[in-house]
């Protein structure tokens, strides 16, 4: 798997991320994104502290079509940071859901 999410069921979904970050150095924006079919559908940004790990998250209700793709993207520019953290069994470092919410 590539971590791409193909929608089977048309309807509106909600898509929850959140992790957390660490800059280095000198604190920084970490983005992350939610993209349907390879277009940007929510883009957000969080001021990472230096040397601190702080959250970042998006969360959108969207309408999606059966056979709609859906992906995650977080990226830190802070030379030697962590875009996310791993996720563990409790998940208590980074997360993403998809709910189903109704039909179209």
């Amino acid at each position: 798997s590539n971590g791409t999410i193909t929608v089977l069921v048309a309807g509106y979904y909600r898509v929850n991320m959140w992790t957390i970050s660490l800059a280095s150095g000198q604190g920084g924006y970490a983005q992350m994104r939610i993209v349907r079919n390879g277009a940007t559908i929510q883009y957000g940004f969080e001021y990472v502290d230096a040397s601190t790990w702080s959250d970042v998250n998006a969360d959108v209700t969207w309408r999606f079509n059966a056979g709609d793709t859906i992906a995650v993207q977080v990226y830190n520019p802070s030379a030697n940071g962590y875009a996310y953290h791993s996720w563990d069994s409790s998940g208590q470092h980074s997360r993403l859901q998809v709910s189903y919410v109704r039909p179209l």
